[in-house]
């Protein structure tokens, strides 16, 4: 109960904030069931081609969500990647991940995970 948590004023809103985005989410299975990286081992990239690493540990764990793609060339998508399991947090922060789009290979993503 939001209510009755000892919270001020702005923390009771940005609580509040949270958890109606939250539920905003959950309430349908196209949104809950969101594409996320399926495949063992997938890469993020600076470019389609494969060539620059997004940064020193460029692997996704699985079950991590991204957005739909900006940008698709060949078999490889550029999206936006939430780090919901906290695999760039310090001290192993990759900027790229965190502030813009990257590549990873289309095949790597689907939204019937953990299946």
């Amino acid at each position: 109960m939001l209510a009755k948590a000892q919270l001020d004023a702005a923390g009771r809103r940005q609580a509040a904030a949270y958890l109606d985005a939250f539920y905003a989410v959950i309430e349908s299975e196209g949104r809950f069931y969101a594409p996320v990286v399926v495949a063992e081992n997938t890469r993020v990239y600076l470019d389609a081609r494969q060539t620059r690493p997004a940064c020193a540990n460029p692997v996704v764990p699985r079950g991590t969500p991204v957005g739909a793609p900006v940008e698709t060339r060949g078999s490889m998508w550029r999206v936006l990647i939430l780090d919901a399991l906290w695999q760039w947090g310090p001290p192993r922060e990759c900027e790229a991940v965190l502030t813009r789009s990257v590549w990873l290979p289309a095949s790597s993503v689907a939204s019937d995970y953990p299946n």
